[in-house]
């Protein structure tokens, strides 16, 4: 993604389109800005795309961005529901290992 915000036309397609994809081939074949871009967001000025690139890029991996604490998340515009959101996943992901 390039510095400047992409138009939300731009946006909309993308979400499509990794939808799409995700539904015929599955989600594992996605990206790591997909797969976050997908969830639940209100990305605000940027679009899903943009944020799930700018939070990777802040801390660095999934791991470090599935692990991080909520007031260190909030600091880069993760609301609270979104939080959840991921932390959600992982638990059922955690589960279904445990089965």
């Amino acid at each position: 993604m390039s510095e400047k915000t992409t138009s939300t036309a731009t946006q909309k397609y993308l979400i499509r389109d990794a939808s799409s994809r995700a539904m015929n081939a599955g989600v594992s074949r996605l990206s790591d800005v997909e797969l976050i871009a997908l969830l639940p967001s209100n990305a605000g000025e940027r679009g899903p795309y943009e944020k799930a690139a700018m939070l990777l890029s802040a801390f660095g991996s999934v791991r470090s961005l599935l692990t991080a604490g909520f007031s260190e998340l909030s600091t880069h515009g993760v609301k609270e529901r979104q939080f959840l959101t991921l932390h959600a996943g992982m638990e059922l992901t955690r589960r279904h290992y445990q089965e």
